[in-house]
């Protein structure tokens, strides 16, 4: 049995550090001639509000520019048919932005790891079955994030995984091909394998595959109404009763 996991917004808290770096690449990437920072105070409380309450948009690192370009320019995020618009408007700035994202995350990351990890937290719900599910299932991470990050990331929370099953941002954004690699490569059973992830659209682009899927209502994307049957709602409390 295999179980899939996003890891920001399912396995770890990381809203505070990507809010962090996103702001600092931001003002990097624009020039806009404001200094960087490693502590989020110095970061106007509206922006800070305004990015946390459209996080649960975002998909790959990239696509922060577009929070913090509306932020910038007063442009409201009412839903996600105004957040696609902005997409396609700035489509052609991100995988430059996303360069410069990684880059601070990099550099903030060497500057002082220990600051750098106390950014994140870790899921209480998961981190405290983890053992039970590695036991159940051949657990599989499916990411946006780097994975030089992840990696020190689990470390960090003594969640034990083979790093050879860990795929971030370096095996591309497309999870449904990462997925179906994974799938082919390990020869299991579609209805074995169960993929979890905080984001409504992540999930939606996996259905053709028909396994199992389950919309983490402990994430980023908790707000988002889910009328896709495909798609289980899986709460922080019973994630053990759902999934053995």
């Amino acid at each position: 049995k295999l179980l899939l996991l996003d890891f920001d917004g399912v396995i770890v808290n990381s809203i505070d550090e990507c809010l962090l770096i996103s702001y600092n690449a931001f003002q990097q990437f624009e020039n806009t001639g404001v200094s960087l920072t490693d502590d989020l105070s110095n970061i106007a409380l509206p922006c800070q509000r305004y990015f946390n309450s459209n996080r649960n948009f975002v998909r790959p690192a990239a696509e922060y520019y577009l929070l913090h370009r509306a932020y910038t320019d007063n442009i409201e995020i009412i839903d996600r048919k105004s957040y696609h618009e902005l997409l396609i408007l700035h489509k052609d700035k991100l995988p430059h932005y996303q360069k410069e994202f990684f880059n601070e995350r990099n550099r903030l990351r060497l500057l002082n790891k220990n600051k750098w990890l106390r950014f994140h937290s870790v899921y209480n719900n998961l981190a405290e079955c983890w053992n039970i599910l590695s036991r159940i299932f051949d657990i599989y991470i499916v990411s946006n994030k780097d994975k030089v990050s992840i990696i020190l990331l689990m470390n960090h929370f003594n969640l034990s995984i083979n790093e050879d099953q860990i795929f971030g941002a370096e095996n591309g954004n497309d999870k449904s091909i990462i997925i179906t690699n994974i799938i082919g490569s390990t020869s299991a059973e579609l209805e074995n394998v169960y993929f979890i992830d905080d984001n409504l659209e992540n999930l939606k682009s996996v259905k053709d595959l028909n396994i199992k899927l389950y919309h983490a209502k402990w994430g980023y994307g908790n707000t988002e109404g889910n009328d896709d049957s495909a798609i289980e709602e899986i709460y922080p409390d019973d994630i053990l009763q759902r999934l053995k």
